[in-house]
């Protein structure tokens, strides 16, 4: 009996020590884990600033953008609010030239805001001095 109890006293020893050597591990095991976890929220915290600095530039560019395409806008209706003008003053003088119908269906191309890609301010420059020989 004696033989019989030492050796359920060594099993429950081994038992014991089997059971501590994986709780060791499972805690370093966790420990890993967490540490990697504080690591992944470093990366995701750098990742969201990069992103939120990112946006911020867009929106700042997006809006230098719309201020440059409101600045040509303005330019374009000043240059050629002058020269429609004259096209319509020099067509009252009598019957409009297929040059003035040409030049007026350029002009009105361009302060509609349609493009046509013929289309280039050096052949309007050319329309207007045509038309003012």
């Amino acid at each position: 009996m004696e033989k019989h109890s030492t050796a359920l006293i060594d099993q429950l020893q081994s038992v014991h020590a089997r059971q501590r050597k994986v709780i060791q591990q499972l805690q370093a095991d966790s420990a890993r884990l967490l540490s990697d976890l504080v690591e992944i929220r470093r990366e995701r915290d750098a990742f969201r600033a990069e992103a939120a600095k990112l946006r911020k530039e867009q929106a700042e560019l997006q809006n230098r953008l719309d201020e440059t395409l409101s600045e040509y806008q303005d330019l374009k209706r000043e240059r050629f609010s002058p020269l429609s003008r004259a096209f319509s003053n020099a067509s009252s003088f009598g019957r409009p030239s297929k040059v003035n119908n040409k030049a007026m269906n350029i002009l009105s191309a361009l302060t509609d805001g349609t493009k046509s890609p013929s289309l280039d301010y050096s052949t309007v420059s050319c329309w207007v001095v045509t038309i003012k020989i």
